[in-house]
């Protein structure tokens, strides 16, 4: 029997540095990361690949975080989502929409638990 495969992300968010912290991290944690700055960026990498988690920064300048987030539903009913963002209020409005939220600045610590119990539980699951 193969092994499993090891589990993709998409990290969407303008801010090169954490973009590519939020990289390194996944990297280590044997995730296979795949970068977007924007979110039409990342709703071209979409239609190209499945994508197991995606890490979405609801402050996007081509778009609304929310709405990349419902596009990324209908996309992909089964990838997990993560938001993130440095407005509490805001992520309060749109925490319906994701499996967890990490409120930015965000610890390395707070994202990886986060990561770890969401892919777990997802292996986990019924087919």
């Amino acid at each position: 029997m193969p092994p499993p495969a090891q589990p993709s992300a998409l990290v969407v968010d303008d801010d090169d540095s954490i973009r590519l912290s939020t990289a390194m991290l996944l990297s280590v944690m044997g995730v296979t990361p795949e970068l977007a700055g924007s979110g039409h960026t990342a709703l071209q990498l979409m239609h190209d690949r499945h994508y197991d988690l995606a890490i979405v920064d609801l402050s996007l300048p081509d778009i609304e975080g929310s709405d990349l987030i419902a596009k990324f539903h209908a996309l992909a009913p089964d990838m997990l989502i993560v938001i993130m963002s440095g407005d509490n209020d805001r992520i309060n409005r749109v925490r319906h929409l994701a499996d967890h939220c990490v409120e930015k600045p965000m610890s390395a610590h707070a994202l990886r638990s986060a990561i770890d119990k969401l892919l777990l539980a997802h292996q986990e699951m019924p087919l």
